[in-house]
């Protein structure tokens, strides 16, 4: 099991609340439908006959009588599946390899686009074409696998199915059997199920290398700050905690950042500002340091937000406000520095002190005419 990026946030096992992991799941979007599955590894090298039936019922059901497919890969000179291919070029199916970028214009030819555990992150503009194909009618099949390198492609394949609200998504981890004959069992209740025993008399399925799947990942973050309020003289530095909480049900990265209207500097400690890996329901906090400028007016207020950002789903963040006041000037070298209500306050003592000198004076020079 990979713990780089986290554990897997569903846990599996004959000791586990949930015994049996999803390695497959189907869901209908729009006009089209999308199937992701665990079993990338199954595609590459030889490949049983009853793979090629389940890649075969898996096409049929998204989009019946249809047999165009784009084989998508981002990695120039990753295994090829020849294979699988081969097999389904026996069935009658038309298959173009392509690593370019994804378009609407690519997939426009086609009827079902294939995404076998993409190694690279799909830019956003990718994604929105590959939605629009899919809610037009096109069919998506996105694979994934087993995680024991520390790769987390499971977070390349997650931000498309992300895009459809999907119900399960791909934890890093690897499924295996303690006699290590990775047969899966098949759902003969549901449409593909029942295609794939009725095509090969199975209700189960030799896999390889396999990866769980999980209920829907929820992204959300916390922010607070303490004290919300701070005060200082011209040139001196106001400190702030700040607690950033990873509120959704996954395992994230949470990016801080901060603006003030004013442009006064800040500085984080930790730095990076950002915090990795953080599970479900824990928080962690930083130091952000606010640097009153030297020329800064007596009374000026400088409100600073801060905010918090899921680095798995930046659509997800939050916010605060916290307030920075300069009470004075800044100090002379040697001197006192008085705030200007301080300075109020001591306005009658001053007027006093005065008139002391000014009489001592006046004594001082009586004294001298004597």
């Amino acid at each position: 099991m990979n713990q780089t990026d986290g554990p897997p946030w569903v846990s599996y096992g004959p000791s586990q609340a949930s015994q049996y992991p999803p390695i497959m799941v189907a869901q209908r979007v729009g006009s089209g439908a999308v199937v992701a599955g665990g079993f990338v590894n199954s595609c590459y090298s030889a490949v049983s006959a009853d793979f090629v039936d389940l890649i075969d019922v898996i096409f049929q059901w998204m989009v019946p009588g249809q047999y165009d497919v784009l084989w998508y890969e981002n990695v120039t000179g990753g295994p090829r599946p020849l294979d699988l291919l081969n097999h389904l070029w026996e069935r009658g199916y038309i298959v173009t390899e392509e690593d370019g970028p994804i378009t609407s214009e690519l997939l426009s030819p086609y009827d079902f686009l294939v995404l076998p555990q993409l190694q690279n992150q799909l830019p956003d503009s990718s994604v929105a074409a590959i939605k629009s194909f899919v809610e037009d009618g096109g069919g998506l099949l996105v694979m994934d696998g087993s995680d024991f390198g520390g790769y987390n492609y499971n977070n390349v394949q997650n931000k498309i199915l992300e895009a459809f609200n999907f119900t399960m998504y791909f934890q890093n981890d690897q499924v295996n059997d303690p006699s290590f004959t990775l047969y899966a069992e098949v759902d003969n209740t549901t449409s593909i199920g029942a295609a794939y025993e009725n095509a090969t008399g199975k209700d189960n399925i030799l896999l390889y290398s396999i990866c769980s799947m999980a209920a829907q990942i929820m992204r959300s973050v916390e922010v607070s700050i303490s004290p919300n309020y701070r005060s200082g003289a011209a040139g001196t530095t106001l400190t702030y905690t700040i607690t950033a909480t990873n509120t959704g049900n996954a395992v994230d990265n949470l990016l801080l950042g901060s603006s003030n209207p004013l442009g006064w500097s800040v500085a984080w400690s930790p730095t990076p500002s950002r915090f990795n890996n953080v599970p479900p329901g824990e928080n962690r906090s930083a130091t952000l340091m606010v640097i009153i400028p030297s020329d800064a007016l007596p009374s000026t207020i400088n409100p600073i937000t801060v905010a918090v950002q899921s680095e798995g789903n930046p659509t997800k963040s939050d916010s605060m406000v916290c307030q920075a006041q300069v009470i004075s000037a800044a100090a002379p070298v040697g001197g006192i520095a008085f705030a200007p209500d301080k300075l109020a306050l001591l306005a009658p003592y001053i007027v006093l002190a005065a008139l002391i000198a000014i009489a001592t004076v006046s004594v001082a020079v009586y004294w001298k005419r004597r």
